[in-house]
């Protein structure tokens, strides 16, 4: 019967990796991030800019349809700063509270 292990010292030791293994892994996955990165800033700016031209059609079509239920009329562009009612509701851009 033999005592020695199953698994020599130079498997156990084959199964790591060296420093110049690791480096050089680093050292691509660097170079990768470095390619990469503005690819994903320009994708970044251009969802932005995706949300900012969608906002700005919501507004439109807000305005629009503000403009279809009060005969024409523009919001007032302060209307949010108003609270000069008795029910502490704004009227500045509301025709209801305007009118009585």
């Amino acid at each position: 019967m033999s005592t020695r292990p199953s698994h020599s010292v130079v498997s156990v030791r084959r199964q790591a990796f060296t420093l110049i293994e690791l480096l050089v892994v680093i050292a691509i996955i660097a170079i990768l991030a470095a390619i990469l990165f503005p690819v994903f800033a320009q994708a970044r700016a251009k969802a932005r800019q995706a949300t900012c031209t969608s906002n700005l059609k919501q507004l439109v079509t807000a305005t629009i349809m503000y403009q279809q239920d009060y005969d024409g009329a523009f919001p007032y562009w302060n209307w949010w700063f108003q609270a000069d009612t008795d029910s502490g509701c704004g009227s500045r851009g509301n025709p209801e509270l305007d009118a009585g």
